[in-house]
């Protein structure tokens, strides 16, 4: 993913129900306040959670049963925010 971050953190959520409200796989990305950033989260460091409450019982994220994605601010931080998207991409497993 390639991104113009403002220095907040964020997570990136996946979704593999069908349910709007189901279970959402996220993971952390930070961002440099004014820079260009290409991040690379593998799917094994998504972490299954419902409502923000991380969930033990579940598989790792399995990337082909993605149906939706999202951005989310994390730890409730505070005032403006800015976060620019160029281009979102997979990549191949490194064996």
């Amino acid at each position: 993913m390639g991104s113009l971050g403002d220095g907040k953190a964020y997570k990136l959520s996946a979704g593999t129900d069908r349910a709007f409200d189901g279970i959402m796989y996220q993971a952390p990305f930070a961002t440099s306040a004014g820079e260009w950033t290409e991040v690379r989260i593998p799917f094994g460091d998504f972490t299954p959670t419902y409502h923000g409450r991380v969930l033990t019982d579940r598989p790792p994220l399995d990337g082909e049963a993605v149906r939706s994605f999202g951005f989310l601010i994390s730890d409730r931080q505070e005032g403006p925010f800015s976060l620019e998207v160029a281009w979102i991409k997979c990549y191949p497993r490194q064996r």
